[in-house]
């Protein structure tokens, strides 16, 4: 087991193998959880970050202690050679009914495996459900299983993230399932979260709510403490915002829209081939939206760079040059719920005297070079673009205030500089623009040991703030109601050049395109036309 500062659960190992999924941070903490539910009042999760807990180091045992409501408790960690096992106890009596939802991310996988895609290790778990326990084996590689129980009747129980966090967890990051009860289902998706939950008591003193866990390769599970004297820091809390819901956007000529089943206007096409997403589509389905940018020798694929962009507020994510796995500069969106609010390149807004994540916008843009949020409030519109400059291997994130409002805003970046994170020493200078090298271990140093990425930005300040205090972490702050940011990869010097502006650059995409389908057009009056659009996205 291995413990962030705050007392989330990083990563939890045996050998070569992580028996859970997805590695915890200052931010949203460890992804493993138990949450307390009293009957009509409220929920919160017991373990570290975003709860009312003290985090307590023992000689064998780690303690998470605090008070919820009306109710004093204590949760324990106790560590053995076969799994681990969490008991909860009640500090005083409350006549309310409680129960417990235990969540934990599942991997049992190659560490690296895991790394080069959670979603594929996830298919390949399998499930079952009997007698009390559900029991989870890796059908991939080597034998892995892990059983998980409870001393207390368990009432529901679900093995996808999408059956405990549910789709709106995208929009308020509030589990939808703690609402409910879960749904009594094997799910066999690409979240790989498995959930219990108790049914309702009124616990007594002198008795406890234990989840016990055994874990089995036919060796030992790795049972070492961290070496912790305190916790010095409190957790970092944080909200999302999101823009307001618009139910059409201004200055389009609206071709080819899509529709829900009661007539909301979802989504659309323009003259000039854009997809436009509005939020109420990002929030009915299972997978974000997303688009990948590219700039480079197209014809000859060499010196090509490519930014990935999602909807909920990545703004880009798996930046690379050349080789998709090796050349990384910022890290991959992991997973489909967006569990991670570090991954990639994040923008925090201060508002209410709190920084606040921005997430999914009002509408979202997308063309061949670019991708634009829109993000709508009651005072203001806030425009970011993130786009690939025509002819030069760099890409440009703007943010843009209609209203000329000066913001305090942080810039967060999740810098690779290797195949995943946690690889190695990221080095990079900082006397005027940052210049990120190769890790010494990574096969970007071995194989181009002279590639380097830049960072090129208006005025700004390191922050410090905690949470974003992390290996890896570049974290700027602006106080501005503009701005412009550079990131460039090279595979030698960076190049003295002047800008392509956002316009010139797509008027030069569009015609790249034009060339590349030899200005193919279908005229025909009907459905048809939509493949007019379609023609350009598949090119």
């Amino acid at each position: 087991f291995s413990f962030l500062e705050s007392g989330d659960i990083y990563q939890i190992t045996h050998k070569h193998n992580q028996i859970n999924m997805y590695r915890g941070n200052l931010i949203d903490g460890g992804h493993s959880n138990i949450y307390l539910r009293i009957k009509n009042k409220g929920i919160t999760k017991l373990i570290r970050t975003q709860s009312p807990s003290l985090f307590i180091i023992n000689d064998n045992h780690v303690s998470y202690r605090g008070s919820f409501l009306e109710l004093d408790y204590q949760l324990d960690l106790i560590i053995s050679d076969l799994g681990w096992r969490y008991k909860f106890s009640c500090l005083n009596k409350i006549s309310d009914d409680i129960d417990l939802f235990y969540i934990q991310d599942i991997g049992l996988a190659d560490i690296n495996a895991i790394l080069n895609s959670e979603a594929y290790t996830a298919q390949y778990l399998d499930y079952r459900f009997n007698n009390q326990e559900l029991s989870i084996t890796q059908n991939q590689g080597n034998y892995q299983n892990l059983k998980i129980t409870s001393n207390h009747n368990i009432k529901g129980f679900s093995t996808d993230g999408l059956d405990f966090f549910g789709l709106n967890y995208k929009y308020n990051r509030i589990p939808q399932y703690l609402y409910l009860d879960l749904p009594n289902r094997i799910r066999q998706g690409e979240s790989a979260y498995i959930a219990l939950q108790t049914s309702p008591t009124k616990l007594v003193l002198d008795k406890t709510i234990d989840f016990m866990v055994s874990y089995n390769d036919q060796n030992i599970l790795d049972k070492s403490l961290p070496k912790l004297d305190k916790v010095v820091k409190s957790p970092f809390i944080y909200q999302v915002l999101n823009g307001n819901k618009i139910n059409k956007p201004k200055g389009y000529e609206i071709l080819n829209p899509e529709y829900s089943d009661e007539g909301e206007l979802l989504s659309f096409f323009t003259k000039d081939h854009c997809h436009i997403v509005l939020q109420q589509k990002e929030l009915i389905q299972e997978r974000s939206t997303g688009n990948i940018i590219l700039t480079g020798n197209f014809v000859a694929e060499t010196n090509i760079s490519s930014s990935t962009n999602w909807m909920n507020g990545i703004f880009n994510s798996h930046f690379v040059l050349g080789n998709t796995n090796f050349n990384k500069f910022l890290s991959v969106n992991r997973n489909q719920i967006v569990t991670n609010s570090l991954s990639g390149q994040r923008i925090w807004l201060k508002k209410d005297d709190e920084y606040k994540l921005l997430n999914i916008p009002s509408y979202f843009e997308m063309s061949f070079n670019y991708s634009k949020w829109y993000y709508q409030f009651d005072d203001d519109l806030i425009e970011i673009t993130s786009y690939m400059e025509y002819g030069h291997l760099k890409n440009h994130l703007t943010f843009k205030s209609h209203n000329k409002i000066k913001y305090d805003f942080i810039v967060t970046h999740q810098i690779l500089m290797n195949s995943n994170e946690d690889q190695g020493d990221i080095s990079y200078d900082d006397n005027f623009d940052l210049v990120f090298y190769p890790s010494k271990n990574s096969l970007m140093n071995q194989v181009l040991a002279n590639m380097k990425f830049g960072i090129e930005s208006d005025k700004y300040e390191f922050t410090k703030l905690h949470g974003f205090d992390l290996p890896g972490i570049i974290a700027m702050r602006y106080l501005r109601s503009d701005l412009e940011l550079v990131i460039e990869g090279v595979y030698e010097d960076f190049c003295n050049c002047e800008y392509s502006s956002f316009e010139d650059s797509k008027i030069d995409f569009k015609k790249e395109y034009l060339n590349f389908t030899n200005h193919l057009k279908f005229e025909i009056d009907n459905d048809f036309n939509r493949y007019n659009h379609l023609l350009y996205w598949y090119t």
